[in-house]
């Protein structure tokens, strides 16, 4: 959910189809349902604190890894944040960059209540 996970993320290889897609959400809650229930996710904040990423400061370290020997290639991002510009962003960077961008907003739209713990199973 941190730039940590980042990290761990771009230096190893999948293990699974489900495991190729990371999730980008602008819900921390909802980021840790969908860890919680073996996915990996990814939380954008409105800004870089040090420990979460925004929109544009993950797309920097993305960009400043690309061509270093890293796993990004292997992985499908899924933008499922709730405003569209991030979403956009995280498109428009992953069609630049040759890398597998998926459009996933829906998926979280206006249900907010997946960032509950009883609502994981959904």
């Amino acid at each position: 959910m941190n730039k940590k996970f980042l990290k761990h993320y771009m230096e190893t290889e999948p293990e699974g189809t489900f495991k190729k897609y990371i999730f980008l959400v602008d819900n921390q809650d909802i980021a840790m349902n969908i860890v919680m229930s073996g996915y990996q996710a990814l939380y954008l904040g409105q800004e870089d604190d040090g420990y979460y990423f925004s929109v544009n400061s993950f797309i920097e370290d993305m960009r400043s890894i690309q061509f270093h020997g890293t796993c990004q290639s292997a992985y499908h991002y899924v933008d499922a944040c709730t405003t569209k510009w991030m979403n956009d962003r995280i498109l428009e960077f992953c069609k630049e960059a040759g890398l597998d961008g998926k459009a996933g907003w829906q998926l979280f739209k206006e249900k907010e209540y997946l960032g509950k713990l009883d609502n994981q199973s959904e």
